[in-house]
């Protein structure tokens, strides 16, 4: 069994935000419009069996900062090893245009991630980090001050269509990474995937 969380918050106003990177990772990987959703543990959850694995595909609607909640549900229910988990997420502090690929450490300050962390006692489990951090963006292209727009703002901003590129780019290559490692995710190793700007 994998199960494989895609962070983010649900709503209209909040799609192609930068902080739902986590949420079209997800999509890329499971290709949502070919399956039925159901709504269950404050979750959009579906599952599929491939190579020979079962699989659990989650967006919790929880909210970014109390994923935590809504994961360690569905864990419990599912009975999902903590080696069998996958979270994908946005990262400000990973440049625009790599994913990271992690097995265990620290939230780094996402509070997304903590809420995990805290829900599930143990920070030792694969994530994937999109990396949203645009200098360019946060900088003068927002601000004709030229002094940094917030994180917050940022992070709930949506795409730009320079982003909007280089992200689709990154995200079918974390995808592809994840789709040949579904039969074998405790053999997903740490690395970092960037694509060319």
């Amino acid at each position: 069994m994998k199960l494989f969380v895609g962070l983010g918050n649900p709503g209209k106003e909040y799609e192609q935000t930068r902080h739902n990177a986590g949420y079209l990772l997800l999509d890329k990987i499971a290709e949502t419009e070919k399956y039925q959703t159901e709504e269950k543990f404050q979750s959009q959850i579906f599952t599929k069996r491939e190579k020979g694995e079962q699989l659990i595909f989650v967006k919790p609607l929880t909210f970014m900062n109390l994923s935590g909640e809504a994961v360690s549900k569905i864990m419990e229910y599912y009975k999902v090893e903590i080696s069998e988990l996958v979270v994908l997420m946005d990262d400000v502090d990973v440049p625009l245009g790599q994913a990271r690929v992690r097995l265990s450490g620290s939230s780094a300050g996402h509070k997304g991630l903590q809420n995990v962390i805290d829900a599930l006692g143990s920070n030792i489990f694969a994530r994937v980090r999109i990396g949203i951090g645009d200098e360019p963006v946060r900088s003068t292209e927002h601000d004709k001050f030229g002094s940094k727009i917030e994180t917050k703002e940022y992070v709930l901003g949506k795409f730009t269509t320079r982003e909007k590129k280089i992200l689709e780019d990154v995200v079918s290559m974390a995808a592809e990474y994840l789709k040949s490692h579904i039969g074998s995710i405790e053999e997903i190793k740490a690395t970092t995937l960037e694509t060319k700007l």
